[in-house]
């Protein structure tokens, strides 16, 4: 899948496989790169994860979590890297270990 949409567009996208990944693989299957290639407001795109994991309380969480990311010092190719990165930085204080990922929303030119 390959994105190609005007500016002035707004969309909203949902990934979700048969199973719960560890966040790289799940960017991996996902390739941002290739899904933005034609997309020349794509640092403008909006992450919201459903994630599933045992939190440092040792609950376990089946929540979403909103990813806030300034893409604007990224290139493209780097994008799936600046994505966990945030992730991490946004999961590392409630869980031990990163939650396992089964749902991606991502979407420009809509509030999430």
């Amino acid at each position: 899948m390959v994105v190609n949409a005007p500016a002035k567009c707004k969309i909203s996208m949902c990934f979700e496989f048969n199973h719960s990944y560890p966040i790289k693989t799940f960017l991996e299957k996902i390739n941002l790169p290739n899904l933005f290639c034609n997309v020349s407001y794509w640092q403008g795109a909006q992450y919201k994860f459903k994630v599933h994991g045992v939190d440092r309380n040792n609950n376990f969480l089946d929540e979403e979590c909103d990813l806030w990311i300034s893409m604007h010092n990224y290139t493209l190719a780097s994008a799936s890297e600046a994505v966990y990165e945030g992730f991490v930085g946004a999961t590392r204080h409630f869980y031990d270990e990163l939650p396992l990922v089964s749902k991606l929303y991502i979407t420009y030119g809509l509030d999430i």
